[in-house]
């Protein structure tokens, strides 16, 4: 009989996971006979991508036990079939989107990869093809090796979906509600925008799949007894205690939501439930989560609960089981953290032994600051990039990458999250360049890589308010314009196409879709590069570097 998922049940986050974009959530709800077909694709083509690696070794039988190598590996399948390609800068997405592309789907790139990959296998494999058959299909000539790969990922799910009773979701297409603006109209907003006029709104209504500009808030909750190390261990990851510089919002009698402007993790603090009347208290609290939940409110939904655990202790005390339970009812994915782990101690394995997984994911020892003992001997800090990791890999890709621009501990899911907004980004110039636009009128792009701008900053963490983010979009619309409508048209066009493998041979006047995409790309790229140095050096530019980099820096020196 089907399962119906429903909001608070384990099945409606593994129904979730089966349609996520990317490979390693499905690959984490398979057998080993689902994968042995993929493990065989990656061990055929792209060998060095496991060899090696001690998982594969252990378990080379066993894809199961390696499900993030396999995925690692198929992304190398894609770039591998699809170097030097227009759409192609590499990876398991653009692979899709240049298999959709020979297949003739209408306008691949506004699909999501799931419903990409289905619609690749519909097109290749018909109603009762197989893979060996379809892999002969002239339109994916000298792609065969990414084909089969994307054949049997789209087999996996629909495997999944049928033991799920799921329905398969169709093909996305471009936004119906959003049309691009005529150029004079687009100029006259960008004009608007930079001379300070409030026209944001009116800006990012013109960018098809504009969402990737905002970054909807991460709600943590951090549970445990008073001493267990909270505080630090939020200092430690997030450079700030927002219990106590953010601005509370009560919840109930004893949680509290902290948050705080231009910062996108919030932060339930339920210090309060160690006093008082304990069982009261937290039913309290479950059933304002479970209003919450029921409800469509983005920023009252819990997304993970941190359960911190003492290290100088030996047992779980009965309340931090009651927590994780509750966290179980709601379907809320918990990270037991192990505070203090300055000694060994059999707290971790105690803590997986009793703890039911689900809700408990990951057990993490942390030591969150530095300490120095009697003897001289210094340890920690350690376990904080783990529990980075964990906690990322946990949430929504909305909430990820929320969480992924405000922690200060890893810089490389920062980058992942901006090039995401890269990607989507090139999506929307896609749609928007679906006539031909011809050079003059470039500056169609313009709001849409303005709204690239402020994601990649987002992403990457720089922390500005609301009105901030306004302002940064103020600064850069007057340089973006001037170049695209003077310097791209003067000539600069030309030598910026060069740098694009595949486009620089491109004739014709005007901007087709390809070029839309690419000019997109190379500009967040190049953004998104800058930044990175910066932030590597410990130095978060202001507005008026960033405007005099985007006005009198990359693209004007290209």
């Amino acid at each position: 009989m089907p399962l119906a998922p429903d909001t608070f049940s384990v099945v409606a986050a593994i129904a979730a996971a089966v349609e996520e974009d990317g490979l390693l959530s499905l690959f984490a709800l398979c057998r080993d006979a689902d994968l042995r077909p993929l493990a065989d694709v990656a061990r055929r083509h792209v060998p060095e991508a496991l060899e090696g690696q001690d998982r594969f070794i252990r378990a080379k039988d066993r894809p199961g036990d390696w499900p993030d190598l396999l995925a690692e590996a198929l992304e190398a399948v894609a770039t591998k079939a699809t170097a030097g390609r227009v759409f192609a800068g590499g990876g398991w997405h653009d692979g899709l989107e240049t298999l959709a592309a020979r297949c003739g789907l209408d306008r691949p790139v506004a699909a999501g990869e799931a419903a990409m990959a289905d619609a690749v296998a519909t097109a290749l494999l018909g109603t009762s093809g197989t893979v060996e058959t379809a892999l002969a299909d002239a339109r994916i000539r000298s792609l065969e090796p990414l084909a089969e790969a994307v054949l049997h990922v789209a087999l996996l799910r629909r495997s999944l979906r049928n033991r799920l009773g799921l329905p398969a979701p169709a093909l996305a297409s471009a936004p119906a509600s959003v049309t691009p603006p005529t150029p004079g109209v687009a100029r006259r907003l960008l004009e608007r925008l930079a001379g300070g006029a409030d026209v944001w709104d009116d800006v990012m209504a013109s960018v098809p799949g504009a969402d990737f500009a905002r970054l909807p808030p991460c709600n943590i909750a951090v549970a445990g007894r008073s001493g267990v190390g909270k505080s630090t261990l939020l200092n430690a990851v997030f450079g700030r205690d927002l219990a106590a510089t953010g601005v509370g919002r009560p919840v109930t009698r004893d949680a509290t939501w902290y948050e705080e402007p231009g910062f996108s993790v919030r932060l339930l603090d339920t210090r309060g439930l160690e006093r008082g009347a304990f069982a009261e208290s937290l039913a309290a609290l479950e059933a304002k989560l479970a209003e919450a939940r029921a409800g469509t409110k983005a920023d009252e939904q819990l997304h993970l609960l941190w359960l911190c655990l003492d290290g100088s202790g030996s047992r779980i005390e009965e309340a931090d089981r009651r927590v994780a339970e509750m966290a179980g009812r709601l379907g809320v994915p918990v990270v037991v953290v192990v505070t203090k782990a300055w000694f060994d101690s059999e707290l971790p394995v105690i803590a997986r032994a009793e703890l039911p997984d689900p809700p408990v994911r990951a057990v993490v020892r942390v030591i969150a600051s530095s300490r120095k003992f009697e003897s001289g001997e210094r340890v920690g800090p350690e376990g904080l990039e783990t529990l980075v990791e964990e906690s990322l890999r946990l949430l929504p890709e909305a909430e990820r990458a929320a969480m992924a621009a405000v922690q200060r501990i890893l810089l490389v899911p920062k980058i992942e999250s901006a090039r995401d907004a890269i990607r989507k980004a090139g999506n929307a110039a896609f749609l928007a360049a679906s006539t031909p636009i011809p050079f003059a009128d470039a500056v169609l792009l313009a709001p849409i890589q303005i709204a690239m701008i402020v994601a990649i900053a987002r992403r990457m963490g720089v922390a500005l308010t609301e009105d901030g983010w306004k302002a940064l979009a103020a600064a850069v619309a007057g340089p973006l314009m001037a170049t695209f409508a003077g310097r791209l048209a003067a000539g600069t066009l030309g030598n910026l196409l060069k740098t694009i493998p595949g486009i620089g041979t491109l004739a014709g006047g005007s901007l087709n879709a390809a070029v839309a995409v690419a000019l997109t790309r190379v500009l967040g790229e190049g953004f998104l590069a800058w930044l990175t140095g910066r932030l590597e050096r410990g130095a978060v530019p202001s507005i008026d570097e960033i405007k005099d980099y985007l006005g009198g820096g990359w693209l004007s020196k290209r």
